[in-house]
């Protein structure tokens, strides 16, 4: 590990994403990930993405029950949305990186303490 990391804390790295949490102790990998993450955008399809077990029956009682339903990610709308479409699910608001600034992480450490 980096002497970066020794100075991190876990709530630093709950903060952050993952590919800069990962580059950050990995970062003889960072051509590696950044490859992968080229990848993954020009075909996000292409990598299997499936639901956990009990997740579609539980997301259509919502919707039966007319309860809103929201999703938070850290991809890009992009491809979540290209996730969400072949996956065939619908929430009503759907909240990615795109959707967040850089104060986005001190407001989320201010709602931590």
């Amino acid at each position: 590990m980096g002497s970066s990391t020794q100075r991190r804390t876990k709530k630093e790295y709950f903060f952050c994403s993952h590919k800069k949490a990962f580059i950050d102790i990995y970062p003889e990998y960072k051509n590696l990930v950044n490859s992968f993450d080229e990848l993954y955008v020009k075909n996000p399809l292409n990598f299997k993405v499936s639901l956990l077990p009990q997740v579609r029956e539980i997301l259509d009682k919502l919707n039966h029950e007319n309860i809103k339903t929201a999703i938070v990610t850290t991809k890009d709308r992009y491809r979540t949305e290209k996730i969400l479409n072949n996956l065939k699910l619908h929430f009503d608001a759907i909240i990615t990186c795109d959707d967040t600034s850089e104060n986005a992480q001190i407001q989320l450490q201010l709602i931590w303490l």
